[in-house]
C-alpha cells in the first residue's frame, strides 16, 4: 500500500505589495507511522518586500523540497485559489506545449518551480481546503506564517522556522496514511 504526505500550506502578509510589506509562509508535512501517531514537520519562514500570492506559493515550494524521497505521492492542500487552480488548472495553459513559463506572467519564477516541481513528481496532487473553517492543520499551517510575519518584524529581518515532533491522536481526514 502506497503511503502518501500531505502537506498543509498557508501563506499572511502585512502591507500586501507595498515598501515594507512583510510575508510569511507556512508547510505542515504529516506522515503517519502507526495507527493514531504522526510524525510531523513544520517549516516556514518570512520575506520583506513581498506579496500574498508569493508567501502563499513558498509553503507548497518549500513543503515539497522538504520530502526528499521524489517516489512518496504528495497532496498539497491550501487554501488558496490561486495556488490549487495555479497548479492543477492554469500551469498547464499558460505553458501551453513549452517548458518555460511566460515570462510576462505574475510570479513566473515560482511558477516555473511549481511545474519542474510536476516534472520530477509524478504523484503529486493539489487539494484546497476552506480557510479559517476549523481545520486542524490548515489553522496550523495559518498560524506558523501568521508568527513568521510577526517573528520578522520584531527582529527586522528574514527569519525561518523547521519543528518536527510526533502527534498522537485521530486520524487526519481524508483516511490517508503519511510516511515520514
Amino acid at each position: 500500500m502506497s503511503k502518501r504526505v500531505m502537506i498543509y500550506c498557508d501563506g499572511a502578509i502585512t502591507g500586501n505589495g507595498k515598501p515594507g510589506s512583510v510575508g510569511g509562509w507556512a508547510a505542515v508535512l504529516l506522515w503517519e507511522k502507526e495507527k493514531g501517531l504522526y510524525a510531523v514537520r513544520e517549516v516556514g519562514g518570512a520575506a520583506v518586500e513581498t506579496t500574498n500570492n508569493r508567501m502563499e506559493m513558498q509553503g507548497p515550494l518549500e513543503g515539497i523540497a522538504a520530502v526528499p524521497d521524489v517516489a512518496v505521492p504528495i497532496t498539497v492542500l491550501s487554501d488558496s485559489q490561486y495556488v490549487i487552480k495555479g497548479a492543477s488548472v492554469w500551469l498547464h495553459k499558460w505553458l501551453r506545449g513549452g517548458h518555460k513559463v511566460p515570462p510576462g506572467l505574475s510570479n513566473a519564477d515560482l511558477w516555473q518551480k511549481v511545474h519542474n516541481l510536476k516534472l520530477r513528481r509524478h504523484d503529486l496532487t493539489w487539494e484546497w481546503v476552506r480557510g479559517h473553517n476549523g481545520d486542524f492543520w490548515n489553522e496550523r499551517a495559518d498560524k506558523i506564517a501568521t508568527d513568521m510575519v510577526k517573528r520578522a518584524q520584531a527582529e527586522g529581518h528574514a527569519v525561518r522556522h523547521d519543528a518536527r515532533y510526533w502527534k498522537k491522536g485521530e486520524a487526519p481526514p481524508r483516511g490517508v496514511s503519511y510516511e515520514f
